[in-house]
């Protein structure tokens, strides 16, 4: 049975589906699983995603490392989404439209104000596309998620 916290992250993710801002881009990403501190996704590549040259651009790979992990984030105490102050990507392989990626995501380390998180997208061979970190400034400057 999911927690409250849980199913109100779950419903944040599932709000990209009707964004009108930059969150839409993420609304061909399913939720697989979501636990605390950890979830997996999957997307298929499609031509919105795409660079100049027809593989998933790199701009799109940190707007899943941000956005996902940001969710990751916000199924642990104190439920608060924070802002970014560092992010890392290394790009190890192309993924070109119709690939089918999965998206893993998961909190390494959470202190008192911030969240280190990791990120991997790997392709349907299981072959590693893109590693990355992410940390984040959770402070009591963000609201929280309620609860109840």
């Amino acid at each position: 049975m999911a927690t409250p916290v849980l199913q109100r992250v779950r419903q944040i993710m599932q709000s990209s589906l009707t964004s009108k801002g930059f969150d839409r881009l993420a609304k061909t990403v399913e939720l697989l699983s979501l636990q605390e501190g950890k979830a997996s996704f999957k997307m298929k590549v499609d031509e919105s995603h795409l660079n100049g040259v027809g593989t998933l651009h790199g701009g799109m790979t940190a707007f899943l490392v941000d956005n996902l992990t940001t969710g990751t984030v916000l199924t642990k105490p104190p439920h608060l989404p924070g802002v970014s102050i560092d992010m890392s990507i290394s790009y190890l392989r192309a993924a070109p439209v119709g690939d089918e990626i999965s998206i893993y995501a998961e909190v390494v380390k959470m202190g008192r104000t911030l969240a280190f998180t990791s990120a991997e997208l790997l392709n349907k061979d299981g072959k590693l596309l893109a590693k990355a970190s992410h940390t984040k400034f959770i402070g009591q400057s963000s609201p929280a998620i309620k609860t109840e």
